[in-house]
């Protein structure tokens, strides 16, 4: 006996391993045992509904007999026929981690039940869309929670990731509580969505209940399927490393009339309308989707700056064939231009700001991104649609391995084994010849089409400012081992940008460039407001040098210079000191210390940024043997290039100063002996000039704003004041306020300004002095707080000291410490020799909190 049982111990375990394709993973169990039907039984808990007693007993046996007739086993595969009750275990499940393989048939629809709730959607995303069964959305692909509520976050696979039809797709599920994570083919569709209580709405999903495999009218095959428990401290690991993805704002929102044209949006915390990023996915014009985990990052970094996210879904390659676009690209471009117009014309809704408006894109979805924000204008201003008439141009454009150009000959140029997708125009293989071939036999008969659709045809000198982000190093002309993503791509289109005057970076890997990520680059060029900030440019500055030039003082000069050599009695090193002030009580967000550079000396050094303690500096006096002790390190920064802006952290350092004297000292000291200079407070440009930006929470209230474009606006000024029209002295335009002289008609003041409530002020303006000759010249800023029958002096502005004269000059000036109210007025008044004796004031800006 023991010998015969061990025979057919053997017999078994060897018809078990052949009929299941891979063993179960470590700690997985089988559920189907690949041979038999043994552990399942039919049942489809919607046929039991409203039934009780002998009724619901009856029904339960018939299932259970009808099992058998529609499900069966073969080749290691458990099948349904398409029709009679459901596969349900035996066993009940709680939070689980459960693996299997299923295919679909040409319109297959399935689904994986969890705890006997429905369910885990299983289809063909190649089968046509019925409008009239809106709930089965097949364009979207497998894996979504079908049954949750439409318009919501995960209802739908987040993106299209099944393999063709007849083809066995992988899909894993995890369960936690009510929360699921589905990944399709190794890649996440559902990410951490709570499942809807179909049977009982409103209600927590059971703890546990069985899995169920639906009949749904198609066949449906399923293997391998594996299943192990998670006790509560796996539970809490996995959700750990694997939190759920933010839903967005507004989810499955229909930009145009097909079931595919929705986009979700993501809203920045603001007050204001915010600046947007628009966001068309990757996947070759095939597959993928609107949003999955490795865009968090970017998602996260928008909404902190101020930002809001729309990420599209579109058309692809056959489903614009299929619903007749020719060429087919004019069918998921068309869709990408729509999804942007309908965006703008429903700003107000999504509360963004139409005009600053960004547009990213990968692989793929960057080409169509280039295209759109490379393409004249597309707006139809005649169109009986409403969102026709919207603009397409935006801000900006930014892309990740973009094929800029569609025209089969120019990419053989570039990347000699390259090529284009002939799918987007249509092609397809004739006899002997692959579609490829086809497409360059009939490019000629194709260029207006390639003239139309490619990204490098559309480029002119008008065009927004464009990012290129590429992970491979441009080698033009020589064969590539990624064609589609190739950096030589890149390349082709910076040097036509550069050639027609386009702003345009290209980063690759080595590559200098201003802005190390897309997002770094479109947060300047749309300057999302994070809060209130306020731009405080240098005070005073100077550099200083060693060896025999130790003793002599380069506080004039128009730039700071840096260098460090390995001597340091040396007199090649040189050590950049700078000081601001007015930084008092202000709630800091965060603090950026930023200097242009007035020329590099080459790439690869790390400038650092010191607190120096010491305020008590002058920058007529600064020299190398007199230069104040360094303190802590408050960041670093990579050398950028000629023109560009380094950037410092220094915000814990400014919130200290806020709190105390409200003066910063900051040391600029390089790593290397490249040659390297900053403009300085003296130079001929104010906005070159050193600033520090600060960014305030809570956000401030605009209180009013003159350019005096138009006149004195809500200021009154002295007779020996004047509104100055020459445009030499004004900042911007044509005109400023002239003030002249020292006695009490030598000012301009506003009305009363309603400030009860308020605890600040802030006053950013321009200004420019003429002829101030002695230092004792100055000019003042004043608060009263009774309708201007006194006036309290808050900041001053000495000749030598804060300012020379012929140069402009921004000014921030913080008031607090006063108790405003609504007869607040400012006051400007000069402090001067003689009617000869000007300072021109111009763009003055009033906020307050």
């Amino acid at each position: 006996m023991k010998k015969i049982f061990s025979v057919s111990a053997v017999i078994i375990s060897a018809c078990l391993h052949q009929a299941l394709a891979v063993d179960p993973p470590t700690g997985f169990t089988a559920l189907f045992d690949g041979t038999t039907l043994n552990g399942w039984y039919g049942y489809n808990p919607h046929e039991v509904v409203g039934l009780f007693g002998m009724a619901l007993d009856t029904k339960l046996a018939e299932m259970r007999a009808d099992f058998m007739n529609h499900w069966s086993v073969g080749n290691g595969e458990l099948i349904n026929d398409g029709s009679g009750p459901y596969a349900c275990t035996d066993l009940d499940l709680g939070d689980m981690e459960l693996q299997l393989e299923f295919t679909v048939g040409w319109g297959g629809d399935s689904g994986i039940y969890l705890r006997g709730n429905p369910e885990v959607q299983l289809l063909d995303r190649f089968a046509e869309y019925d409008p009239a069964e809106p709930e089965y959305r097949p364009h979207f692909g497998s894996g979504g929670l079908i049954h949750n509520p439409p318009q919501t976050f995960g209802r739908d696979s987040m993106l299209a990731f099944d393999a063709v039809p007849h083809a066995w797709q992988q899909m894993r599920i995890v369960q936690i509580g009510a929360r699921i994570w589905v990944y399709l083919n190794g890649r996440g569709v559902v990410e951490g969505v709570e499942m809807e209580n179909y049977w009982n709405p409103g209600q927590p999903l059971p703890t546990t209940g069985p899995i169920l495999l639906q009949a749904n009218g198609k066949p449906v095959r399923f293997r391998n399927i594996f299943v192990r428990s998670l006790s509560s401290s796996e539970g809490a690991e996995f959700v750990s490393e694997n939190q759920p993805l933010p839903a967005p704002d507004f989810c499955d929102v229909q930009y145009g009339p097909d079931a595919i044209q929705v986009l979700h949006l993501w809203k920045a915390s603001s007050t204001e309308p915010t600046p947007l990023v628009v966001y068309y996915h990757d996947g070759g014009w095939w597959g993928g989707g609107r949003f999955q985990r490795r865009d968090l990052e970017q998602l996260q970094a928008c909404l902190d700056a101020g930002i809001s996210y729309a990420a599209v879904s579109y058309r692809f390659s056959f489903e614009a064939n299929r619903d007749g676009f020719d060429p087919p690209i004019a069918g998921f471009n068309g869709d990408m231009a729509r999804a942007l117009q309908y965006l703008r014309y429903n700003a107000s809704a999504f509360e963004i700001d139409k005009n600053r408006i960004a547009l990213y894109g990968g692989s793929a979805g960057a080409c169509s991104a280039l295209w759109l924000g490379l393409h004249d204008e597309m707006a139809n201003p005649n169109s009986s649609d409403p969102v026709e008439r919207e603009s397409t141009r935006v801000t900006c454009v930014g892309v990740g391995s973009a094929q800029t150009s569609l025209d089969p000959v120019q990419v053989l140029e570039w990347i000699p084994n390259g090529g284009v997708d002939p799918a987007v125009y249509g092609v397809t293989a004739e006899g002997d010849l692959t579609a490829a071939e086809v497409l360059l036999r009939d490019r000629d008969s194709l260029l207006p089409e390639i003239n139309e659709y490619s990204p490098y045809a559309q480029v002119s000198s008008d065009d927004p400012s464009v990012y290129l982000y590429y992970v491979y190093v441009p080698e033009m002309g020589v064969d590539q081992s990624d064609t589609a993503h190739s950096a030589n791509f890149g390349q082709g289109l910076y040097d036509c940008c550069l050639q027609l005057g386009v702003d345009c970076e290209f980063r690759y890997s080595g590559a200098v460039v201003e802005h190390p990520t897309f997002l770094d680059f479109a947060i300047e060029k749309l300057n999302p407001t994070l809060g209130f900030s306020i731009v405080k440019k240098v005070t005073v500055d100077a550099y200083v040098r060693g060896g025999e030039y130790a003793d002599i003082n380069y506080g004039t000069e128009t730039v700071l210079a840096c260098k460090t050599v390995s001597d340091p009695t040396s007199k090649y090193n040189r050590q950049a000191y700078l000081r601001f002030k007015g930084l008092d009580s202000l709630d800091v967000k965060k603090a950026v210390l930023r200097l242009k550079v007035a020329s590099d000396g080459g790439p690869g050094d790390t400038h650092t940024a010191y607190f120096v303690s010491d305020d008590s500096w002058t920058y007529a006096g600064m020299t190398w043997n007199n230069r104040p002790a360094l303190g802590a390190i408050m960041d670093s920064a990579l050398q950028v290039a000629t023109g560009s802006w380094i950037e410092f952290d220094v915000t814990d350092q400014v919130t200290t100063e806020c709190n105390g004297d409200g003066k910063l000292s900051v040391a600029i000291i390089s790593d290397g002996n490249n040659y390297t200079t900053y403009h300085s407070d003296e130079a001929a440009a104010a906005e070159d000039r050193p600033e520090l930006v600060i960014t305030t929470d809570p956000p401030w209230t605009h209180i009013q704003y003159d350019d005096f474009e138009s006149g004195l606006g809500n200021w009154t000024i002295g007779s020996d004041a004047s509104l100055y029209t020459g445009g030499t002295y004004a900042s911007d335009g044509s005109n400023a306020l002239d003030l002249q002289d020292n006695n009490n008609n030598s000012v301009a003041s506003t009305g009363n300004l309603a400030l009860s409530g308020y605890s600040k002020v802030q006053v950013d303006f321009d200004y420019v002095c003429v002829s101030m000759d002695d230092s004792s010249e100055d000019f003042w800023l004043q608060i009263s707080m009774d309708g201007g029958a006194t006036y309290t002096t808050v900041e001053e502005w000495n000749l030598n000291d804060e300012f020379v004269n012929d140069l402009f000059y921004y000014e921030s000036v913080t008031i607090f410490g006063y108790t405003l109210t609504d007869q607040t007025r400012l006051r400007f008044r000069c402090d001067a020799s003689g009617d000869a004796d000007d300072v021109y004031i111009d763009k003055i800006n009033v906020f307050a909190q």
